[in-house]
């Protein structure tokens, strides 16, 4: 990253991966036996991957954009942001969960 070609620096503070607290995960996510074996472990933050990303038109070849994205409610969508993300590092990073 080359200094001042954004504008804003924070634009990509949340790129490919990003940081959460393990309770604020348990919080959005639930009780989860790994999240609780991370926190038994000591460890108070952890990566996960990006979120996916949609754009429009709201259905492009049969695929919608979820109807939490297009509510308005930017607490829902920061938490559906975040289980989308918890679930993509599941199944692509499992690895980065594993500290």
């Amino acid at each position: 990253m080359i200094p001042g070609v954004l504008k804003k620096t924070d634009a990509t503070e949340k790129e490919s991966f990003f940081e959460i607290t393990i309770n604020r995960l348990i919080d959005i996510i639930g009780e989860n036996g790994l999240l609780e074996k991370l926190k038994k472990k000591g460890i108070k933050k952890v990566k996960l991957l990006e979120y996916p990303q949609y754009t429009r038109p709201e259905i492009y070849n049969k695929f919608s954009v979820p109807s939490v994205l297009l509510s308005g409610n930017h607490a829902e969508i920061e938490k559906w942001k975040i289980q989308k993300a918890f679930e993509l590092t599941l199944q692509k990073r499992p690895d980065l969960l594993e500290q």
